[in-house]
C-alpha cells in the first residue's frame, strides 16, 4: 500500500485521501517504521500543495496526529495545519476534533499561540456536558502535557469533567485525568475527589503506564502543599494499599 501511494502524483491527492492512507498507518503503528518515511514525505509534499482551507476538522485532527514522528516533514506540515485550524469556523470544532487536534499538537511538543488561542475559544463555546470522558482527558492532558495552566481552560474542561461519575471513566482516563491535575497542580477539591474515586474504582486494571500516572498524583497529593490541603483523605488511604504496585510499575 505504502508503494502504491508514493506511485500517485501529488495532484492526485485530496484531503481526505491523505487523511485517511497517514491515519491507517498511524493507527497500525507503521508511521514509526523507517521503510514508511517515503510514504510520509510524499503525503507531506501533497498536504502542502493543498491550501489550508481545504482541510476540515477530521482530516486536520488525522493529519497532524500522523506527523508528529516524521522528523522531514513534520514541522512544515504542522505549520500548514496550523493554518488549516485557524480558517476553521470555531463553531463547527466540536469537543472530538478539538480533543483529537489538542492531542496531535501536544504529542508534536507544538504549542502554536495561534492553534492554541482559536481551540480554546471552539472549547469555551460548547456545552460542557457535550463532552465525552475520553475527549475531557485527551483535552486535559495535552494541556497538562505543553504545559498550559490556564485557568479558564483548564477550569472549563474540569467543570465538564464533573458532570460525569468516576465510573464513566476508563482506567487510562481517569489515570491521564489524574496526570494532568498532577502537572498543573490543580487544587479543586471535587475534581480530586472524582479522581481519586475513579482510580479506586479502576485501579486493579490499570496497565504499567496508566499506573505510573497514579503514582505521580498520588505523590502530588501527598507532597505538594496546595493541593495536599485540597485532596480527600482517600488519596492517601489510596497510596498506602496501592502504591507498592504503583512503584512497581516503574520497574
Amino acid at each position: 500500500m505504502a508503494k502504491a501511494a508514493c506511485g500517485l502524483p501529488i495532484s492526485s491527492f485530496t484531503p481526505l485521501s491523505i487523511a485517511l492512507i497517514a491515519n491507517a498507518f498511524a493507527k497500525a503503528r507503521q508511521d514509526e517504521l523507517p521503510g514508511n518515511a517515503p510514504l510520509f514525505q510524499h503525503l507531506g509534499q501533497a498536504i502542502l500543495s493543498i491550501p489550508p482551507p481545504r482541510f476540515d476538522q477530521q482530516n486536520i485532527a488525522n493529519v497532524v496526529n500522523a506527523f508528529p514522528r516524521q522528523p522531514k516533514m513534520r514541522d512544515a506540515v504542522m505549520t500548514h495545519m496550523a493554518s488549516a485550524i485557524v480558517a476553521q469556523r470555531r463553531e463547527a470544532l466540536g469537543p472530538q476534533a478539538i480533543a483529537n487536534i489538542l492531542n496531535g499538537f501536544a504529542t508534536g511538543s507544538r504549542g502554536d499561540e495561534g492553534v492554541l488561542d482559536h481551540l480554546k475559544l471552539a472549547t469555551l463555546k460548547q456545552r460542557q456536558t457535550a463532552w465525552t470522558s475520553q475527549e475531557i482527558a485527551t483535552s486535559l492532558h495535552a494541556l497538562a502535557s505543553l504545559n498550559i495552566g490556564d485557568a479558564e481552560w483548564g477550569g472549563y474542561l474540569c467543570e465538564a469533567a464533573l458532570t460525569l461519575t468516576p465510573q464513566s471513566f476508563q482506567p487510562e482516563e481517569i489515570a491521564m485525568l489524574g496526570w494532568s491535575a498532577a502537572v498543573l497542580r490543580w487544587d479543586d477539591s471535587r475534581l480530586l475527589r472524582l479522581i481519586v474515586s475513579g482510580m479506586d474504582t479502576h485501579i486493579a486494571s490499570m496497565d504499567r503506564r496508566s499506573l505510573r500516572q497514579v503514582h505521580q498524583f498520588l505523590l502530588t497529593c501527598r507532597l505538594d502543599p496546595e493541593v495536599a490541603s485540597r485532596a480527600p483523605p482517600s488519596s492517601g488511604m489510596l497510596e498506602g494499599l496501592e502504591g507498592a504496585k504503583c512503584r512497581a510499575a516503574f520497574e
